[in-house]
């Protein structure tokens, strides 16, 4: 009988354990999740300062906001590169623009200066902390941009220094990434008519 009862006891305790196992994996997946949904949230930081940097570039910046520091890569679009450094990045501008590698770098160093003085004060940067990678040691994020009532990344392939290119988002709010890039592609055919940045060099 005592064997029997203590069969009893070791069973119980043992669905006790797996009770107590379930609950806290329960517990467990339910915190990541609310951990997943809120990196994905979307946050307006208003009145950023551009940070003057040798790294930045037409599509990637450093930025000041409430005392702190960020790296911010746009979403939507790709400006073309300012150096040398990734060949097999650069060649796929050049195809895409239809230009000489040369000039892929020209426009790159004409997108960053042209970044850089749109950002001459003081703009908004909406974000979902979403990871954009890069070299360096400071995480970088996408976000989209504004000036003003003005969308960085429209200027910039209006002004034929960005292809449609890269990762998309839905803004809660604002029109769906479809319309995004509808429009984008848009702005990029007139740039190309009026033979716009990088469209100038078009063969």
């Amino acid at each position: 009988m005592a064997s029997r009862s203590g069969s009893r006891i070791e069973r119980r305790q043992t669905g006790k354990s797996r009770l107590a196992l379930v609950a806290s994996l329960l517990l467990t997946t339910f915190c990541l999740a609310r951990l997943a949904c809120a990196t994905e949230e979307w946050q307006t930081l208003k009145d950023c300062i551009l940070i003057p940097n040798h790294a930045n570039d037409g599509d990637s910046f450093h930025v000041r906001h409430d005392g702190k520091e960020y790296i911010f890569r746009l979403y939507f679009i790709d400006t073309p590169e300012t150096e040398n450094e990734f060949p097999d990045r650069v060649a796929n501008q050049a195809k895409y623009f239809h230009i000489p590698v040369a000039n892929v770098l020209a426009i790159g160093r004409e997108a960053a200066r042209f970044t850089a003085q749109e950002l001459n004060g003081r703009f908004t940067v909406v974000t979902r902390w979403q990871g954009a990678r890069g070299q360096s040691k400071l995480p970088r994020h996408y976000a989209l941009v504004e000036i003003n009532g003005k969308d960085l990344s429209e200027e910039l392939v209006t002004e034929g220094l960005a292809r449609v290119f890269g990762v998309r988002a839905n803004r809660p709010g604002a029109p769906p990434a479809k319309q995004v890039i509808a429009k984008l592609k848009q702005l990029e055919r007139v740039a190309k008519l009026n033979h716009r940045g990088a469209w100038m060099f078009s063969r």
